[in-house]
């Protein structure tokens, strides 16, 4: 079953920035301090973007956990155990296990040498032994004698050269002499092996042994010194059980392989396949279990019902956005218990009251150094170091129209405690930055894509920053950009896509944006077809965004 119920993962949203990775590994470590009852995990639902992935490389700070999704999968949920059998170990073995009281499992995994074979249940054992007890025909075991000793409880007066396993008839010598040489003659006369169990009576040992049989069990031997046995030529097994014969022949059955039980095929599962879908598999083909195998095939573990019975959900501290739709897939699945966030709030129901803490300044950062100084908690130089890249990133140094007098004041405080001049961070922070002509056309307009629903209208906004604005008119790469905003449009299924690109030199922007009738009631400058200057625009948050609703609007 899960065994990370206690964990809680401050994630941003999709396509992260500085902003979202820095607050959510400062958060994270708050957290952690303040709350022992729980294990707060920086997390991601993307891929970092090189400025954060060169700013936490040059102060060597970890990478927050990448997160695909948020749903809950087979690896939550499986049974792992160390109790394994094998085809050739005897059936007592398996009995054994059911009846401890530590197994607490319904099924055993089976192997044959390394490689995992099947699954054995208790429904196996007692469809076996019914199978058995209804046959019409005489039984024949498969006899196993290495298995004897320990399953039985006994020794060997003799034992065969050979340990082989062999399949024969049981045979009980309690008739007369004259019916007991019929009958053993009558089954070998037919080719096939006896083993013949009988209680202390030395005629009818002697007798089973001069005709031969392939083993003879002794039940009820209370001093063995007065057994006189005429081993001369015998090759067969002579064993001594400790029990009655009765006992002794229930406990010779259960010395058989497990192989003989009933040998199901269990459907395998990854571990990365979706909860749901597992259940539906078990649910759906009346299965009592599922196979667990890693990636590469082989065996991890497995599924019963019981695993079922409980779905457990993933909890998430969402930092820099509010929206499902920025969010980590999967995440209306699981329970928001925190946000924290500076953008316009639009966020969904949730199932409990929660902490949110939104303010309206420039960075998540921000925020994120406002709630340790609130609760008394030391920023340490490591920390100080992760929010200030998040603040600088998303204010443009306080350049930004979004930065506001707690971002200063935050900004020199943390400032001081790391020790770092603005000239380090800036040389940090920009020795990525791109020139205009030199952007990938695809990862500019994805790596900080945002979208948005308004009105019914579904839409998406990227940024990405460069040093210095060429002359757009005719430009290649501004075709090229189109194009990708094209392309991600039709992929995400948009009304329309935009990209904000900024120029940190001159803190203004232009707008490039697939067709839509939004743009007509814009208020900036068209260049040409879907290219717009944006003169001391900056912040997609609170210049465009809203520049953006207005002209939707009307």
């Amino acid at each position: 079953m899960m065994e990370k119920d206690n964990d809680v993962y401050v994630i941003g949203h999709k396509n992260p920035d500085m902003d979202s990775i820095c607050a959510a590994i400062a958060y994270a470590r708050f957290k952690n301090l303040t709350d022992r009852k729980r294990n707060y995990i920086a997390a991601r639902c993307g891929h970092l973007n090189n400025q954060c992935t060169n700013y936490l490389q040059a102060f060597s700070i970890p990478k927050p956990l990448y997160m695909t999704d948020s749903f809950i999968h087979v690896d939550d949920v499986f049974t792992k155990t160390d109790v394994v059998l094998y085809q050739s170990d005897p059936i007592y073995k398996l009995v054994s296990v059911f009846e401890d009281d530590k197994y607490a499992y319904s099924v055993i995994p089976v192997f044959k040498d390394s490689k995992f074979r099947t699954l054995l249940t208790k429904e196996s054992i007692a469809t076996y032994f019914l199978n058995v007890s209804n046959a019409k025909k005489r039984e024949e075991i498969i006899f196993n004698p290495s298995s004897w000793e320990e399953g039985i409880g006994g020794h060997f007066l003799k034992k065969s050269d050979s340990d082989e396993s062999f399949k024969a008839l049981l045979m009980i010598g309690c008739m007369e002499r004259t019916e007991v040489v019929e009958r053993i003659r009558s089954v070998k006369r037919n080719g096939r092996k006896i083993v013949f169990i009988t209680g202390n009576r030395i005629d009818t040992i002697n007798l089973a042994i001069s005709e031969r049989v392939d083993a003879v069990i002794v039940t009820g031997i209370s001093r063995e010194d007065e057994l006189k046995i005429k081993l001369d030529g015998y090759k067969g097994s002579v064993f001594i059980s400790y029990g009655d014969t009765s006992q002794t022949i229930r406990l010779l059955r259960l010395c058989q392989s497990v192989s003989l039980l009933h040998d199901e095929v269990f459907p395998a599962v990854k571990r990365k396949t979706l909860y749901e879908d597992a259940k539906m598999t078990l649910f759906s083909k009346g299965l009592k279990a599922l196979a667990v195998e890693e990636e590469d095939g082989s065996f991890a573990g497995f599924l019963t019902r019981r695993n079922f019975l409980y779905k457990p959900k993933r909890s998430f501290i969402l930092v820099d956005h509010n929206e499902r739709d920025q969010g980590i897939d999967g995440i209306e699945e699981a329970d928001i218990v925190e946000i924290i966030d500076h953008h316009r709030f639009n966020s969904g129901k949730t199932t409990t009251p929660i902490f949110i803490n939104a303010e309206p300044v420039g960075s998540t950062c921000t925020i994120v150094w406002e709630i340790y100084k609130r609760r008394h908690i030391r920023i340490d130089r490591e920390t100080a170091i992760v929010l200030l890249g998040g603040l600088v990133s998303d204010t443009v140094f306080l350049k930004s129209p979004t930065a506001t007098a707690v971002d200063r004041k935050a900004y020199q405080d943390l400032l001081g405690i790391s020790g770092l001049t603005e000239k380090d961070l800036s040389e940090v922070i920009y020795s990525n930055y791109r020139k205009f002509e030199d952007l990938d056309s695809d990862k500019a307009v994805s790596s900080d894509f945002k979208i948005y629903t308004e009105n019914g209208i579904k839409f998406g906004v990227g940024q990405v920053e460069v040093v210095g604005m060429p002359e757009l008119k005719g430009s290649p790469k501004v075709a090229e950009l189109l194009q990708s905003l094209e392309r991600i449009k039709d992929f995400q299924f948009l009304s329309f896509a935009m990209l904000m690109v900024s120029d940190t030199q001159t803190a203004s922007s232009v707008l490039l944006s697939t067709t839509t009738k939004a743009t007509d009631n814009l208020q900036y400058v068209r260049i040409s077809d879907g290219v717009f200057d944006m003169p001391g625009v900056i912040s997609r948050k609170k210049q465009l965004l809203p520049e953006l609703l207005r002209a939707l609007a009307e």
